[in-house]
């Protein structure tokens, strides 16, 4: 119901409460992480929630503990993805609490659907998480569309709401890169993303993961979108370690 402006005024908080500071992730916000395919989105989605849900830095940042849901409908299997979230565990000497970091595994959920709506309201209030992320974007989809999107996001502000400060870390993919007759690769920043103008409008973060060699270790990360941010935040470099699953620590090129 609506408030009159002196009772909505109550309480102002004296900064925004956050999950990751700097305002990479305020409570409540919508993250999007992308890159071309084979640039370790999924590797790095599960290396932030790792972050996350201990409450360990993320690349310098500090970082609130919260509890988190992954919803993976990426791994091929249900042995696989258990294999890489244990070689992190023992990679990175993880200790978490039990009811402090939730898994589902599965090929595809329409969430742009009344079903994929009633579907994650459901694993919501079985495990209450703080933070859901879902990887990748377009495998909980009916189809890849405009309406697609539109109902998607719809759906899940409707779980936003339904559940004040829940927030949700999606992975996308990017269209194919283009380069400049030198061959650089041309930085198209949000205007990356398949249906740009939808989700670009939408997040409040957006990080852009990009290897440097198609099959080097070697990647930056960079910060495109931060509406929460005072301060813009420069690109990180970092190096995955395929034996940990994880990433070694960034540094600011």
């Amino acid at each position: 119901m609506p408030e009159e402006l002196s009772e909505f005024l109550t309480a102002v908080p004296k900064e925004l409460p956050f999950v990751i500071g700097s305002g990479i992730m305020t409570v409540g916000a919508r993250l999007i992480l992308y890159g071309t395919r084979k640039n370790f989105k999924s590797q790095m989605c599960r290396h932030l929630l790792f972050c996350i849900a201990q409450g360990k830095p993320f690349f310098g940042y500090q970082v609130n503990q919260k509890r988190v849901l992954l919803i993976d409908l990426e791994t091929p299997s249900k042995d696989e993805l258990k294999m890489l979230l244990k070689a992190y565990i023992d990679g990175h000497v993880v200790q978490l609490p039990k009811g402090q970091f939730f898994v589902e595994h599965l090929f595809h959920v329409s969430l742009d659907t009344d079903y994929g709506l009633d579907w994650l309201i459901k694993r919501i209030k079985a495990c209450e998480p703080e933070v859901v992320a879902i990887d990748p974007l377009y495998k909980g989809l009916s189809s890849v569309g405009k309406t697609q999107i539109e109902r998607m996001i719809y759906n899940v502000d409707h779980v936003r709401q339904m559940f004040p400060g829940t927030c949700f870390i999606i992975t996308h993919h990017t269209r194919k890169e283009r380069t400049d007759p030198d061959g650089n690769v041309i930085d198209g920043g949000l205007d990356e993303l398949l249906d740009s103008v939808l989700l670009s409008a939408w997040v409040d973060t957006a990080i852009k993961i990009r290897r440097l060699t198609e099959q080097g270790t070697e990647a930056t990360l960079s910060f495109t979108a931060l509406k929460s941010a005072s301060r813009e935040l420069l690109p990180i470099r970092l190096n995955f370690e395929p034996l940990t699953m994880g990433f070694s620590n960034g540094v600011h090129p």
